[in-house]
């Protein structure tokens, strides 16, 4: 009596039409081939699955968080080039999701990151220190507009658009010769000075509108005078 073949356990190797080397369907769907050897098709999730999957991932995270981790850190060592680009390239895809998340994750873990990140620098000192002079040297103006701004801050000084104000400074730091404000003498771009029109002392702001290029020796002679009596000083007067 004729048979048909077991289908079930069976197929032919699709890449070798060879019957004397027939391959497991359990070969072929791991693959993600069909019995027939083609590209298996699969549905794409609903929203519903799509969550319940990421539950299942969140708690097997959480169940086995060391074993996780060992995993990672052992793929990391074998495949760190293969890693970096991965994640770089995830990075620059997904960017602003990325920082959401992040932002996120230390507001609801605020406390086990200020202690992750204080036990780093602990265990990195010498690190972080050679990273943070070599960036210093590279960056010299970053470094000066970060300080200014956390000077800035500390005097509670209403402050505007930051990034506004750092691309108006990248533009005259990179000129040969800029005016100052106040006398009008050219100096040159990288030895200029940013001023406030109105000092913060006297209740100016850190705003595109209340600063100004001003040479070193009109910086440090207005210093915190008020308008008026810093145009009594000066032979030609401005915003009177």
């Amino acid at each position: 009596m004729f048979t048909y073949p077991q289908i079930a356990d069976y197929r032919i190797n699709p890449m070798n039409q060879n019957l004397q080397t027939p391959v497991p369907c359990r070969a072929l769907s791991s693959a993600g081939l069909t019995r027939n050897g083609h590209p298996r098709k699969r549905k794409p999730l609903t929203p519903e699955q799509r969550q319940k999957k990421r539950a299942r991932d969140a708690e097997y995270s959480r169940k086995n968080k060391d074993r996780k981790s060992a995993y990672q850190k052992a793929y990391y060592g074998k495949n760190k080039i293969e890693a970096l680009l991965f994640q770089n390239a995830y990075y620059i895809k997904n960017k602003a999701a990325v920082k959401a998340n992040t932002r996120k994750y230390y507001r609801e873990n605020k406390a086990e990151s200020l202690e992750y990140q204080r036990q780093y620098r602990i265990a990195n000192r010498a690190a972080i220190s050679a990273r943070q002079k070599v960036y210093a040297k590279e960056n010299p103006d970053i470094i000066s507009r970060n300080g200014r701004l956390r000077y800035i801050r500390k005097k509670g000084v209403a402050i505007g658009n930051t990034g506004t104000i750092a691309g108006w400074e990248r533009f005259w730091r990179k000129q040969k010769r800029v005016s100052c404000y106040w006398c009008g003498l050219r100096v040159a771009g990288k030895k200029a000075h940013m001023d406030h029109i109105i000092a913060l002392a006297k209740g100016g702001s850190h705003s595109i509108e209340n600063l100004c290029i001003s040479c070193s020796n009109c910086n440090q002679r207005k210093n915190a005078k008020t308008l008026e009596q810093w145009n009594a000083s000066l032979a030609q007067p401005v915003l009177l």
